[in-house]
């Protein structure tokens, strides 16, 4: 589906600059890419609830991750911060195993990562983006590893 969407559609993605450096304000090695046409299918959508704040990514109007904002539920090393999978009951189950196939296709390089994600991109409004290899670790929310070894 993806790739009869991507090539049925006049949907570019456009590498713009690969940027190469470990500068903290970056992050990492990284892609920046332009969307061109992007169907807006895949967005955030941020609301509040009775003083609640959160956002959610969504396909379509289907959310498929939840963020909690500051407010009540706010934990930084509990599973409220992040909900995944919010919503995935509620989707096309042949649209959802086509971007976990997507998804969790075997890392070589960020270019190749553009590549292969390139079904997935083009759901993504018309803007640019970028897509940045960073060394992630939980943290006890204070900024200090959650895991001692």
């Amino acid at each position: 589906m993806f790739r009869k969407l991507l090539n049925k559609s006049n949907i570019e993605i456009i590498t713009i600059e690969t940027i190469n450096t470990h500068q903290p304000s970056w992050g990492g090695n990284g892609v920046v890419f332009y969307v061109k046409n992007g169907k807006s299918l895949l967005s955030v959508k941020y609301g509040s609830l009775e003083n609640e704040t959160f956002a959610t990514l969504a396909y379509g109007n289907t959310p498929l991750i939840k963020f909690h904002g500051d407010g009540p539920y706010y934990c930084p090393i509990c599973e409220k911060l992040v909900a995944a999978g919010y919503g995935l009951n509620m989707s096309d189950q042949k649209v959802i195993s086509e971007m976990r196939d997507v998804l969790n296709k075997k890392f070589i390089s960020l270019e190749e990562s553009v590549e292969n994600l390139k079904p997935l991109l083009g759901l993504l409004p018309t803007e640019y983006y970028a897509l940045v290899d960073s060394e992630l670790y939980p943290t006890n929310g204070n900024g200090e590893c959650l895991i001692y070894m």
